[in-house]
């Protein structure tokens, strides 16, 4: 048996006729509250840690787009006079929103916390630092042609 056959992805029924075979029982998982939902209700997907208020800007040219979305049920939302969004959340852990804050790119700039500015800007100099010294034209120029075939 593999290292990925031992847990495998299992229904209901395969769980039950599983732990039977193995004579492995389940325990119930004492969260401190009496729902899930109010455990999880900062999480911002799935992750779950200290909470936090984060609050980060959106550009002109994606506030339509990111605004008519619900992204997590603690979102405030505040449109400004030079077509910016500012969006706030109180989440649970920062390492979720961090790849969100990331995925948006330049249309996006968090405000705070702190942290989660530092945490973005680590991993914005780990991305550059990827990319060596050559101007991110040339890059992107080298990358290219690497993958180009030509065909005449």
């Amino acid at each position: 048996m593999g290292a990925g056959d031992r847990f495998p992805s299992l229904d209901c029924a395969q769980c039950r006729e599983f732990l039977s075979e193995t004579g492995w029982t389940l325990r119930p998982l004492r969260l401190g509250v009496r729902r899930l939902d109010d455990f999880m209700r900062h999480s911002f997907k799935v992750m779950h840690d200290e909470v936090y208020t984060v609050k980060v800007r959106i550009s002109p040219g994606w506030a339509r787009w990111v605004g008519e979305k619900i992204w997590h049920e603690s979102q405030k939302a505040k449109k400004n006079g030079d077509g910016t969004l500012e969006l706030s959340f109180r989440v649970a852990g920062l390492d979720e929103i961090k790849r969100w804050v990331l995925s948006l790119g330049p249309e996006t700039l968090v405000l705070e916390p702190e942290r989660l500015k530092e945490m973005v800007q680590e991993d914005l100099r780990r991305n550059l630092a990827q990319y060596g010294k050559k101007p991110l034209s040339k890059q992107i120029m080298s990358v290219s042609s690497k993958y180009l075939v030509n065909r005449a």
